[in-house]
């Protein structure tokens, strides 16, 4: 019930931020059923089917599965897929509860209700609950949960040894991180007796089967994609320090805002690229501030660390910050909300057994009161800014107005708003903003905001900056599907339709799902009247996103050339319904 309080304000949400990425605009996703065999077999980024410029191979078939299962069910409508999500999470935070109560059987139960209550409202969740990409957080989290279990009872039946395999390599085919859960929980358990014994070192065999079945099909799959795990400078400002001392100092302080997040959440934002953090030498104020809380957080768990629940917050953690830290592998981002998911209930677990301890004082029922109420008041004011991305994207560039990725972001909604509004004045604004981006690293040249640029340029009628833009582009990335995408679009008004279908080439030699390529490729055949080739070009743009109104409307002027009276209804209907 307490769940349900918390995040029902997120129920009629539309969708944002990633979402469009992993459902609205996802192939897989939009076939439905019809997907899942393909959903079996890419990466978790391959099913976009706009251009995107993702280059790590990621393989999470689970949730996107469940996605193409509520399309097939409810379509696009976002009301259905946010009540499952809330529901998913309430089943999460039970299987937690029960996890506690078969891993520590000798600690109060109004302590691991606690936990569990601490961790159900706490406010980093609000990104998890609000954002529906975040399933794969989610389910990551209530598989490994009850692995654990699993493999606690495992001496009940082999039943219950083979289970916990089995969710094992569910919870790794839903989110990687969710190994930090899962290898916690076995070393805690594993510890539970104080004489060492080498045959209880079968507890970790379920762990190595579920890496091994996980790694083969990912190294299989990889081996066909081509993709290499990149880290982006704009979202891990890590990269760009210097030398040692800004790079340690950069890495101390991010894993000091983690701290911060994770305790007191009194402000959160949807991006923590740069400039929002940027490098900071070791010397640095905020990094010394960082090291004083890693180093009081170390002493908190090492002097308690005898207490079992301690030592399980401790390890979530060491292991959790050890991965998603930056500090023994090069993870895509500096910090992200997202990421805590798994490690915020170390410090819930931390948080209930200091107030716990507490609990002969008189006051200590007014004191943990006033706690949950404040995490549970900032959950429910942060939901609402995930409504869609109007929302969400004006409201973090107040709180983050240097920050490169919000800056781009709102202005690129502005811009492209503006110009499918035909509002001059909307786009004038939007390009501020992204102008503003581009400024933040004025010795870079980001390929996706020159893009932007050249699209403002382009529907106000700025000739000059138009060319210089494009010429920047060039001299970057020739051969970038987006500065490609952008290249046809302008040969088209041209009408130079023989250049335009060679681009459209090139990009589909990059990107086979760009569904935008096939359709301006048979945009290009259709306005030359060569309509069968259209028609071909124009229903594979629609099988990659049949909620394209321009896709709709090219197939329907196409499907009149060709006098198909009923094929035209069909795509009326669907047009009407978009509009």
């Amino acid at each position: 019930m307490l769940c349900f309080l918390a995040f029902s304000n997120t129920i009629f949400h539309d969708y944002a931020y990633d979402d469009y990425s992993f459902i609205v605009n996802n192939t897989f996703v939009q076939q439905g059923l019809d997907g899942i065999p393909d959903i079996l077999s890419s990466s978790y980024w391959d099913g976009n089917s706009r251009v995107h410029s993702v280059t790590y191979f990621s393989y999470r078939p689970i949730p996107a599965i469940t996605f193409a299962l509520e399309t097939s069910l409810f379509g696009n409508n976002p009301l259905p897929r946010h009540i499952v999500q809330i529901l998913i999470y309430i089943v999460t935070c039970i299987s937690l509860y029960i996890l506690l109560i078969y891993l520590f059987p000798k600690e109060k139960e109004t302590l691991l209700l606690l936990i569990t209550i601490i961790f159900c409202i706490h406010p980093l969740h609000s990104e998890i609950v609000s954002n529906l990409k975040n399933r794969d957080e989610l389910m990551g989290f209530l598989f490994a949960s009850w692995a654990v279990i699993f493999i606690i009872k495992r001496k009940e039946s082999v039943v219950f040894f083979l289970l916990s395999g089995i969710f094992i390599v569910f919870a790794f085919l839903s989110k990687e991180t969710s190994g930090i859960l899962i290898l916690a929980g076995i070393l805690t358990h594993f510890w539970n007796k104080k004489e060492f014994n080498f045959k209880r070192l079968i507890i970790f065999s379920p762990l190595l089967f579920g890496l091994c079945i996980y790694f083969f099909i990912r190294t299989y799959l990889n081996s066909f994609s081509g993709e290499q795990n990149v880290a982006m400078y704009i979202d891990n400002p890590i990269l760009l320090a210097e030398n040692f001392s800004e790079k340690a100092g950069t890495i101390i302080y991010c894993l000091g805002k983690m701290i911060q997040l994770s305790f007191f959440p009194y402000e959160m934002i949807y991006d923590y690229g740069y400039k929002i953090i940027e490098p900071l030498s070791i010397k640095h104020w905020k990094s010394i501030l960082s090291i004083f809380a890693i180093v009081l957080l170390t002493f908190i768990i090492n002097k308690f660390r005898k207490k079992r629940i301690v030592l399980f917050g401790g390890l979530i953690i060491g292991i959790g910050f050890g991965l998603i830290g930056n500090i023994f592998i090069e993870f895509p981002v500096a910090v992200a909300e997202r990421f805590l998911f798994i490690p915020s209930l170390g410090f819930c677990i931390l948080i209930a057994w200091i107030f716990f301890r507490t609990r002969k004082h008189p006051y200590w029922f007014i004191l943990i009161s006033v706690f949950v109420l404040f995490y549970f008041i900032r959950t429910t004011t942060r939901n609402p800014d995930w409504k869609n991305n109007e929302v969400l994207f004006s409201t973090d560039i107040l709180k983050s107005p240097e920050g490169l990725r919000t800056n781009f972001r709102y202005g690129q909604l502005l811009i492209q708003e503006g110009v499918r509004k035909n509002k001059i004045n909307q786009v004038r604004n939007g390009l501020k903003y992204v102008d503003k981006a581009n400024e933040v690293l004025p010795d870079k040249t980001i390929i996706e905001i020159y893009i932007q640029l050249i699209q403002a340029y382009k529907f106000l009628g700025a000739k000059k900056e138009l060319n210089e833009a494009i010429e920047i582009c060039l001299n970057t990335d020739e051969s970038n599907p987006q500065l490609l995408l952008s290249l046809i679009e302008m040969h088209l008004e041209q009408e130079n339709f023989k250049k335009a279908i060679e681009l459209c080439d090139l990009v589909l030699e990059q990107q086979k799902n760009s569904y935008q390529a096939y359709l301006y490729k048979g945009f290009a055949y259709g306005t030359q009247k060569k309509s069968k080739q259209a028609e071909q070009l124009l229903q594979k743009a629609y099988q990659l996103n049949p909620n394209s109104r321009d896709v709709n409307r090219y197939l329907i002027q196409v499907y009149k050339d060709l006098g198909k009276l009923d094929n035209i209804r069909q795509h009326e209907k669907i047009l009407q319904s978009l509009e």
